[in-house]
């Protein structure tokens, strides 16, 4: 394998591994506020994500749903009343929706949730939740936006709990592509430089009477 390959292929790898890489976000990490019925917005950029104001961060103990637990630890976010929730990687690159464990604050409703790719919709699922909470999988690969939300708009989410949310742990910046871009050109450079007529003319003159002695 000559060296251009070899890079490319070492590059080539590093990406895939890094989106193979999944993380599970349970919110325990993050401060929410104490008190009844008391919540907060998601933090910008927080697990390497930028979610929409109507992601909300509440604690069991806020009260907000009567003897309802986050699935896990003490945190869980929810829709904030009736509005789309959606997220978008905080660099701006795609990432993989995977899963979450999800339930309805009182009752039961129909929940769709959509995948984007450059403004075009490439996943969709549309999914129950009721008053227990229930693992549900999206697969959503390769995503740059998505979008939760009511079938119908005119009816809105009602009270969706979400926690433990499996999602790509790094999404794929733009920059990880101009780094695989820059390791071929180095490549390329390093083979092209082999090949230089000064090269040739060295690698020529090596071994022969009056010439370059060999090293």
């Amino acid at each position: 394998m000559n060296l251009t390959a070899a890079v490319l292929t070492t590059a080539a790898l590093a990406c895939a591994d890094a989106q193979a890489a999944n993380q599970v976000i349970t919110f325990d990490d993050l401060s929410a506020p104490v008190g009844a019925f008391s919540a907060a917005v998601m933090p910008a950029g927080y697990r390497g994500y930028n979610w929409s104001e109507h992601w909300t961060l509440s604690q069991a103990s806020a009260n907000w749903f009567t003897g309802v637990q986050a699935h896990s630890g003490t945190n869980f976010g929810w829709e904030g009343g009736a509005n789309p929730m959606e997220l978008v990687a905080a660099n701006g690159g795609v990432f993989d929706f995977v899963s979450f464990w999800g339930r309805d604050g009182s009752g039961v409703d129909t929940i769709t949730a959509h995948g984007f790719r450059s403004g075009a919709e490439t996943s969709t699922r549309t999914f129950t939740v009721t008053d227990v909470y229930a693992l549900v999988t999206f697969n959503f690969i390769g995503i740059d936006r998505l979008v939760i939300d009511a079938p119908s708009a005119s009816t809105g989410i009602t009270n969706l709990l979400v926690d433990d949310i499996t999602v790509s742990a790094v999404p794929e910046a733009p920059m990880a592509l101009m780094w695989l871009g820059g390791l071929a050109a180095f490549g390329m450079a390093r083979a092209a430089r082999g090949r230089s007529p000064e090269r040739l003319q060295a690698q020529r003159l090596i071994g022969q009477p009056g010439g370059m002695p060999k090293l």
